[in-house]
């Protein structure tokens, strides 16, 4: 379970960064989600969209070139996290049976202040 949030996390962060593809959810802003589509650099939807497994949701803050991230699965007893300007992966312990439902408080890594670190 925890080895398939962080490979999760890798992955997204390879996305948001590869060439010519942008992190989509309208351009900048804050929610959480259980699929996202990636757009070009112009906003054009690409034919790209991660799917979240079932009964995981991610939220995200996202600022122009900036963002920030976390992931739980509903019956896990863990957050993970990750931001743009940090290769470091936060956890923090939470409730089993719990879903996360607010994004983090900045689109980088200063959200986690607090968090341990993998």
């Amino acid at each position: 379970m925890k080895a398939k949030l962080l490979i999760f996390l890798l992955i997204f962060g390879m996305l948001t960064i590869s060439s010519g593809t942008v992190f989509a959810i309208g351009g900048n802003g804050n929610g959480c989600y259980t699929s996202i589509t990636m757009q070009d650099t112009n906003g054009n939807a690409t034919d790209i969209t991660w799917q979240a497994s079932q009964n995981v949701t991610l939220c995200a803050n996202v600022v122009v070139q900036s963002y920030a991230a976390s992931t739980k699965h509903l019956n896990g007893n863990r957050t993970f996290g990750g931001a743009s300007n940090s290769s470091v992966i936060y956890w923090q312990s939470s409730n089993e049976g719990t879903a996360i439902s607010a994004a983090p408080s900045a689109a980088d890594s200063s959200a986690f202040s607090g968090w341990n670190s993998l």
